[in-house]
């Protein structure tokens, strides 16, 4: 037993040791490359007043390119014959040969000849493509930087961009409101409980008063107002949740409404899409597919009535659909409210006399010769800052959010909502202002979307979605003689560069221009290009000069 003990400490020694050497070899392998790479920058640097000639030879000498070099802690790239390489993703380089590589305010730039023409390429935006994209060869065509750099000169004083109008709203309840009213005090029991966290995330509640008993859903977990004023914990419901977000605050949205009957549960999974029924221990009995519903309540025919998105049901105890009725418009004698809001928001059809109007959460249609109103409840854009959008197409209506495309007819009746991937777009930086600005192809059935990071192309009549290019700051999308135009915005106060793209929508073809200052696509005004600053400070080029 001694003797196979001894050899058990002796083997893990050895295996330590083994472990040892390799953390030895594998340093001194990093070493080498970063020494390498060192030694081919000041080699390079060296070479730089000799001519073209020497920069090429050794640019393209493939021993000090093949080995991988270190961007940060997360990227390694390295050049083969006929390849960049990024992490596991990869660029064909179809014959384009390195000249030069250079630093320009901490950036990367490598300057490849390219069918006779010197062309540059950043480092950094081969990395935020393969940050996003999750095929693994991309076409380098894409990521060539023109050498020419744009000009924006001070616009004329009396160009004006508003973008927003003055509106008279409906005023409606919210999705909450239509519900119940929850006295003050009970308000301010709830409220201060969520003072307790950091303050960057709300919970927004939905409260019933049962049996003479508040209770209270925060997320999932429902709890009661006990006789001490504070929340006691009675169980967690199986719902779905959704949450909107900026920069640095939150709120958690949940099913908009619950009610009991007979010791039995009935709630309106509002994000879940589907009215579930609950045991007395919120364990799920039986459940209905419905889309958007928000409220329940028992009607005096021993059934529910549920109001949806775009329909009123009556269901039966065993969630059966007895019947069901579309929204229709309703006489409207309340109040209006006069408010500023982004012209997207607002859409007149003139031949049917309908007022769109979208706020927050809340879509009204107001047919303004019959003084009637109709109301949708939809999901506000999970990006707060992001801009929703009322948009006519064809003989349809369509209301844009940041994760879903609605469908309406002309008369203002639902008929669809498309479901954006909210995994794969939900990836916001700390503030988008171009986040929801779209370009409509009306003919061709296409919908150009800025979207967090990247932007989309939506098929209308398919529903596909693809992303045509990804950065972390975007400007606003803008459009002329089938041309897509928007700026990528970079780090300027270390010197870098910002960039202009041209998407050739005939050609399917890309090309970036660069320019200087922390100016964002805008507008689009009398053939002249309009950036933006933060401070709202305008600058403009005209388009001759962009093409």
């Amino acid at each position: 037993m001694l003797a196979s003990k001894r050899k058990v400490v002796l083997f893990s020694i050895l295996i330590s040791l083994i472990f040892i050497i390799i953390g030895f070899y594998s340093d001194g392998l990093k070493r080498d490359a970063l020494s390498e790479t060192s030694e081919l920058t000041d080699e390079m640097e060296s070479h730089q007043d000799e001519g073209t000639t020497s920069v090429d030879k050794i640019a393209n000498d493939a021993s000090h390119w093949t080995k991988w070099n270190d961007v940060d802690d997360n990227h390694f790239y390295r050049i083969t014959d006929n390849k960049f390489e990024i992490n596991n993703h990869y660029y064909l380089l179809n014959g384009a040969k390195l000249t030069n590589k250079e630093e320009l305010g901490g950036e990367v730039v490598f300057t490849f000849k390219v069918d006779g023409a010197d062309k540059k390429l950043h480092l950094q935006d081969l990395i935020y493509a393969s940050n996003y994209h999750t095929d693994y060869q991309k076409p380098l065509a894409h990521y060539w930087v023109e050498n020419e750099t744009l000009i924006l000169k001070a616009t004329e004083d009396d160009v004006v961009i508003n973008k927003e109008v003055m509106t008279n709203i409906p005023l409606v309840p919210t999705v909450g409101e239509s519900n119940t009213i929850i006295p003050e005090h009970i308000e301010a029991i709830i409220d201060s409980y969520g003072d307790e966290g950091s303050g960057d995330l709300s919970l927004a509640y939905t409260a019933r008063q049962i049996n003479n008993v508040w209770h209270v859903l925060l997320v999932n977990t429902m709890y009661i107002i006990n006789d001490q004023n504070d929340l006691q914990k009675i169980g967690e419901l199986p719902v779905n949740n959704a949450s909107s977000f900026n920069n640095s605050y939150g709120i958690s949205y949940s099913a908009e409404d619950f009610i009991q009957v007979d010791n039995q549960w009935f709630v309106a999974d509002t994000y879940g899409d589907r009215l579930v029924k609950l045991d007395a221990y919120f364990n799920v009995i039986a459940e209905v597919e419905l889309l958007s519903p928000y409220a329940v309540q028992w009607s005096d025919d021993d059934t529910l009535i549920v109001e949806s998105l775009a329909h009123t049901y009556e269901i039966d105890n065993d969630l059966n659909i007895v019947n069901q009725k579309t929204r229709t418009f309703e006489p409207f004698s309340g109040d209006w409210n006069e408010k500023e809001i982004d012209e997207n928001l607002v859409y007149v059809d003139n031949e049917l006399d309908i007022l769109w109007q979208l706020n927050g959460g809340t879509l009204t249609q107001y047919n303004q010769s019959e003084n009637t109103l109709r109301t949708y409840y939809i999901e506000t854009s999970t990006y707060m800052l992001s801009s929703d959008s009322i948009i006519p197409y064809k003989d349809k209506v369509l209301v844009l959010t940041d994760h879903q495309i609605y469908f309406f007819e002309r008369n203002g009746d639902f008929e669809k909502v498309i479901e954006m991937d909210k995994e794969r777009y939900e990836d916001y930086r700390w503030e988008i202002p171009s986040s929801g600005s779209y370009v409509l192809l009306e003919e061709a059935d296409l919908l150009y979307i800025v979207i967090d990071s990247q932007v989309i192309e939506v098929d209308l009549k398919t529903e596909e979605m693809r992303t045509i290019f990804s950065h972390y700051r975007i400007g606003y999308l803008l459009y002329d003689q089938n041309k897509l135009y928007f700026s990528l915005v970079n780090d300027t106060s270390r010197g870098k560069m910002n960039q202009l793209i041209t998407y050739d929508l005939d050609q399917a073809s890309l090309e970036r221009k660069q320019y200087m200052g922390d100016y964002e696509t805008y507008a689009i005004i009398d053939q002249q290009m309009v950036f933006k600053q933060r401070d709202d400070t305008l600058k403009q080029i005209s388009l001759d000069e962009v093409n």
